[in-house]
This record gives structure tokens, sequence and C-alpha cells, in this order.
């Protein structure tokens, strides 16, 4: 009988979700804010639930990736379809097309508008928390610039005094 899959720490998942994908012990701990020691040793020292996150992090993005692309390649044939010389397989690709464009869920304008609101106040570190959140099976990564030594140092002092320049534009 298989062990009872266990809930794994959402950090040390991630962890092995990156390293799996090819990032570097620096990489993980710049991005998960830790010391590269530290995620070593979960790798080590927390071997079985390492492992059962990668199964884990494999399982669902491999399928979620053949599904993904599977779909695209199929976009890809039937526009190469809307060119043949037969007007039939023109037509037949089009209406194919048209069905599954419509077949996808539409969001209403007002969420739109909502969301726009909900996220103008957000500076990049935390949009970026919002984008990952969202998408945690995502394959691509979005990373941020780091921050120049003067700007840091300038961000660090308007923190102390209370000063805000996220809605401002320079």
């Amino acid at each position: 009988m298989s062990e009872p899959i266990k809930k794994v720490d959402p950090l040390l998942q991630k962890a092995a979700q990156l390293r799996k994908a090819g990032a570097s012990w620096k990489e993980l701990a710049r991005i998960l804010n830790r010391n590269p020691r530290t995620i070593r040793r979960w790798a080590t020292e927390r071997a079985a639930e390492w492992q059962q996150a990668e199964k884990q992090a494999s399982t669902g993005e491999s399928l979620e990736n053949h599904l993904e692309n599977a779909t695209l390649e199929a976009i890809h044939i039937l526009r190469t379809l809307l060119r043949s010389a037969d007007e039939k397989i023109q037509r037949d690709a089009a209406k194919t097309l048209l069905d599954f464009c419509h077949s996808q869920p539409k969001v209403p304008q007002a969420q739109l508008s909502n969301l726009a609101q909900m996220v103008e106040g957000l500076n990049d570190h935390e949009l970026l928390q919002l984008l990952e959140e969202a998408t945690p099976n995502s394959s691509s990564r979005i990373e941020l610039a780091p921050l120049n030594p003067s700007a840091e140092s300038h961000l660090a002092n308007d923190a102390a005094t209370g000063m805000d320049h996220s809605s401002s534009s320079s």
C-alpha cells in the first residue's frame, strides 16, 4: 500500500519546483529570501518531503503544459488551414477557431475595471506576489531587476519618514 499524500510546506514546494526547473541554489535563495545553505538542507534533511514536492510539481506541470502546448499547436494548425486552397477547409477551420474563441470564458468589463483599480496602488513586489499567487503552476516567471544602491537607500529613507511614491510618476 502506498504512503498517503501529505501536504507539503508551500515554501519547500516552491523551492523544489524551481530547483527541478533548473534554478540554482543561489537563485532559489534570492527568490525565497532564504540562505542557500538552508534550502540545500531542506533537500537533504527533508528528503521525502522534497521528493514529494518535486513529484507533485512535475505531475501537475507536465499535464498542464501538455494541454497548453496541444491547444497552441491546434490553433497554429487551424490558422495554417485558413490559407488552404480548398474553401471548404478554410470555412471549417474558421468555424472551429471561432467556436473555440467563443467557448473561452469572458471577463465582464466591470470586473476588469475593479481589477485595474485594485492593482493600481500596488508596488512592483506586491504585484509580483499577487501574480504568483494567482498563477501558482505557471512555468513562466517574472523577475524584478535589483534596485541600484541609491534608489534602495532613497526608498528606505522614504519608508522611515512615511513617504510613499507608489502613486507618483518619475
